[in-house]
């Protein structure tokens, strides 16, 4: 129907010995329900190119007999929150999360727990943090897509993949394998520590903090550097809505002389 609809949670609840449930470009609305994760038979979940909102429910850890999971391009307010239900699923092939507003980091799980995982599509988002470095342990993957997301530090190098798209994020170098500079790690592991506020997101971008100096500011936000634009020497945020821990990664900048970060 034009107006859509939604699951009906009690029919589906009682599918128990359901394999494969396929609603592609249906019109369904509202968020997904949790009794999907009691379908512990489930093989194929296909529910892309709805109007589904909300989050992945948490019941999804359930499935442990998943190959193919697809909630990807949802219209309207789509899908969000962290992606964490989906990390643990040992039989998972296919991830397509794509065209959504899932936030939060990428789950190392999706490397070490998703042992099968081929092909994972995570593209056009707002997940943040830097790219699991236990990917590069999956032999099996093979298609990986990471682009337009806010996503931070360096891009590791995976040679297996036939297929690996990251452009349109924040990392500190365009060159798959190359690390960031002491400094620019350092911020990355308070940035981390405070987790990712998105004020600081869209400032800290790049490799060298100071590289656009002029005299002591910096195009980092809060970021002073020394007057030659070399060493940062200061980091004042306060008020600035920060919450989570202060990193012992801020040592590392061997020229701090000043930290304000009162008031959050």
């Amino acid at each position: 129907p034009g107006s859509g609809w939604n699951f009906p949670e009690h029919d589906i609840a009682s599918l128990g010995s359901l394999t494969t449930l396929i609603l592609t470009n249906t019109s369904l609305t509202g968020p997904i329900p949790g009794s999907l994760g009691s379908l512990t038979s489930l093989v194929e979940l296909r529910l892309a190119y709805n109007s589904l909102s909300g989050p992945i429910p948490g019941s999804f850890r359930s499935l442990s007999r998943l190959s193919r999971l697809e909630l990807n391009n949802q219209a309207g307010s789509p899908l969000y929150g962290p992606i964490d239900a989906v990390a643990s699923m040992p039989s998972l092939k296919t991830l397509w999360l794509h065209v959504n507003a899932f936030s939060g980091r990428i789950p190392p799980g999706l490397g070490t727990s998703a042992i099968s995982l081929s092909d994972c599509r995570l593209n056009d988002n707002r997940l943040v943090g830097p790219i699991p470095a236990s990917f590069s342990k999956l032999s099996s993957l093979q298609h990986l897509s990471l682009q337009n997301n806010l996503l931070v530090g360096s891009i590791p190098s995976l040679p297996s993949l036939s297929s690996f798209t990251y452009s349109g994020n924040n990392f500190c170098s365009a060159l798959p394998g190359a690390p960031c500079a002491p400094e620019t790690s350092a911020l990355l592991s308070f940035l981390d520590s405070v987790n990712y506020p998105s004020s600081l997101l869209s400032s800290w971008d790049g490799d060298n903090p100071c590289a656009s100096a002029s005299g002591a500011s910096s195009s980092w936000l809060g970021v002073t550097c020394d007057p030659l634009g070399k060493n940062v020497v200061s980091l004042n945020l306060p008020n600035s809505m920060l919450n989570g821990t202060i990193s012992p990664s801020l040592a590392n900048l061997t020229h701090l002389a000043k930290i304000v970060l009162r008031g959050n």
